[in-house]
């Protein structure tokens, strides 16, 4: 059929020219009417209420007048600045290897075999420029996986406008691949989850990239009030630092963490203290000079064989007395405390990854299917299905 075609033989009809386009994956428009240049992304953008950055601007200044409260990671991100910094620090070099280092092949690959040829949609949490959520759907396209979704959630317009145009320009047009790009806080997502459902059964890769996890004040608390949502069989994985010594040492965290024995390079140091401390130099008046303070603590920490590193800022201002701020959670992981602790919240532990020279990994989790209910036999149970 393609050489009557080519050889001005037939005129192919409609119903042949969208079996071609299936068959080479390619979008039957394109191949139909030829266009030089294929439709571009379907992108959706959507706002979720709590993303009011107005609001939450005023809620920061609040804290800062006070003179003491939490700064989070929210506010960092927030204005077009604060994500300006964030991706300066993503150009540093040494940060900059750690994220290339990123063993998204090997991922991929055990994705792909645990869901078949199944629907799939790759659900990015605090995506940033979607930087590694992309490299996860390439690695399926090359796969010759036809049924895809790229759905993005971050609290940051200007890193989620950045996501959507790297999407566009890594995403072939012709492979099809919706994006959704969502602008909210992921610690409300139980609330919202109903915009990432498709049509028909799709089984979820969820992701958290970076330091995302690691950040959170309660990780198991967050993966059981905003992931109860996913079905059986979703996928959750995590990129998180290692613990560089046992959490029950100490002294040899003190001597061996990077974060606390200052033997990360200048550059690092001082790209990520500009970030952290950009959102008290935007938005108070006054101020002379920020210092910025990090210690072990594991009072934070609710993962067995992990660790917490606390970060703080004291605050001279000209014009009142110094101000004491919490800026924010860094925990480092051991696999098998991590594996049991998420085992006990229905998530089957499925692989690791170690990689940069064993100081981070990336984790697969799969979630559980629910157990009998209590009084039903085997072959009622079987029965059901």
């Amino acid at each position: 059929m393609v050489m009557y075609i080519e050889t001005g033989q037939t005129i192919p009809g409609l119903e042949t020219v969208e079996k071609l386009a299936l068959a080479f994956k390619v979008d039957p428009r394109w191949l139909a009417y030829g266009n030089p240049e294929p439709e571009r992304l379907t992108t959706h953008f959507l706002g979720t209420p709590e993303s009011d950055a107005i609001q939450m601007i005023s809620d920061l200044q609040t804290i800062l007048r006070t003179g003491s409260g939490t700064i989070d990671d929210t506010y960092k991100y927030l204005d077009p600045l604060g994500a300006a910094q964030w991706c300066k620090l993503l150009e540093e070099r040494a940060f900059a290897a750690l994220i290339e280092a990123v063993p998204l092949q090997e991922a991929s690959a055990a994705i792909a075999a645990l869901v078949g040829r199944q629907p799939v949609d790759v659900l990015g949490l605090g995506a940033g420029t979607a930087r590694h959520e992309l490299g996860l759907i390439n690695r399926f396209l090359a796969r010759q996986h036809s049924d895809l979704r790229l759905l993005l959630l971050d609290v940051s317009q200007s890193l989620l406008s950045m996501a959507a145009r790297n999407a566009m320009a890594r995403i072939p047009p012709q492979r099809n691949v919706p994006l959704l790009c969502v602008l909210g806080n992921f610690h409300f997502l139980s609330t919202y989850s109903y915009l990432f459902e498709g049509q028909g059964p799709r089984c979820k890769v969820v992701s958290m990239f970076g330091y995302t996890f690691a950040n959170l004040e309660d990780e198991l608390g967050f993966v059981e009030k905003n992931l109860s949502w996913l079905p059986a069989d979703s996928l959750l994985l995590l990129d998180l630092p290692m613990v560089f010594a046992p959490a029950a040492s100490p002294s040899e965290v003190a001597q061996r963490d990077p974060a606390l024995s200052e033997q990360r390079p200048s550059e690092w140091r001082h790209r990520v203290e500009e970030f952290l401390t950009g959102p008290i130099h935007r938005y108070s008046g006054g101020v002379l000079d920020v210092t910025i303070t990090k210690a072990l603590d594991n009072r934070a920490t609710t993962v067995p064989g992990s660790y917490t590193i606390n970060t703080s800022a004291s605050v001279r201002f000209a014009d009142r007395p110094t101000g004491h701020f919490f800026m924010g959670y860094t925990k480092r992981y051991e696999v098998t405390g991590l594996a049991k602790s998420l085992q006990a919240l229905g998530w089957n532990f499925v692989f690791h990854w170690p990689y940069a020279s064993n100081t981070n990994m990336l984790c697969l989790f799969q979630r559980a299917k629910p157990a009998p209910k209590r009084g039903r036999t085997a072959k009622a149970q079987a029965s059901l299905k």
